[in-house]
C-alpha cells in the first residue's frame, strides 16, 4: 500500500510539473515605461505615453532624442528583475550585454527591427544617426521573434543602459509581461 501511495504521489507531481510551463511560445506585453535607478546622467531624453485604444489594445507614443550615433561601437547592458510568485521583485534575475545593438536587432529580431525602424522614421537603418525621433501608436504587444522561439513567462522590470564605446549615454526602463500563447 505504501508503494502505491508513493507511486501516486510521484505521478501527481510529474503531472503537476508538466501542466505548469515555465517557458515556451509567448507574447510580450509592455505594461509601463519606468525611470531607471540612475537618471541623473541620462543624455537620452524621451517622453512616453501609453494609450488605451480598446479594451484589449494599448499603444505607445514617444519623442526620443538620441545624443550619439548608435553604431558598431554602441553597447546595451540589460538588467532585469522578475516578479516573484509570492509578490515583490526578485533583483538581478537576468543580465546581458549586447555589442552593436542595431546590427543584432537587424539579424536576430528582424520583425521587431523592421517595425521599429518604420515607426521611428529611421529609414536609413543601421547605424542609427543621432537626432530626435517620434513614434506614434506603436503596439504594446508583440509575438514570437524568429531567433527566440521561447521565453520564460512572467512579469519583468528591465533597465536598458546604452553606451557609446565606454561612454554612458542613458537608460530606458520598462515593465513587461511575457505571456504563454498557444
Amino acid at each position: 500500500m505504501a508503494r502505491l501511495i508513493i507511486l501516486l504521489a510521484v505521478l501527481g507531481a510529474e503531472y503537476a510539473h508538466a501542466a505548469y510551463k515555465l517557458s515556451g511560445p509567448y507574447e510580450v506585453n509592455v505594461l509601463e515605461f519606468i525611470e531607471c535607478q540612475n537618471m541623473t546622467d541620462n543624455r537620452m531624453k524621451y517622453t512616453t505615453k501609453l494609450t488605451k485604444k480598446s479594451k484589449s489594445e494599448k499603444v505607445w507614443s514617444t519623442n526620443f532624442t538620441l545624443p550619439v550615433d548608435m553604431d558598431e561601437n554602441s553597447k546595451m547592458v540589460l538588467d532585469a528583475d522578475i516578479w516573484g510568485t509570492t509578490g515583490g521583485w526578485n533583483k538581478n534575475a537576468f543580465h546581458h550585454e549586447v555589442r552593436d545593438l542595431c546590427k543584432l536587432m537587424k539579424q536576430d529580431l528582424p520583425d521587431l527591427y523592421e517595425k521599429l525602424i518604420v515607426h521611428f522614421g529611421m529609414n536609413e537603418g543601421c547605424p542609427v544617426k543621432k537626432g530626435t525621433y517620434e513614434v506614434k501608436d506603436y503596439p504594446t504587444k508583440f509575438g514570437i521573434q524568429k531567433k527566440f522561439p521561447e521565453l520564460p513567462y512572467g512579469k519583468f522590470r528591465a533597465e536598458m543602459r546604452m553606451f557609446s564605446g565606454d561612454e554612458y549615454v542613458g537608460c530606458i526602463g520598462v515593465t513587461v509581461e511575457v505571456l504563454e500563447t498557444a
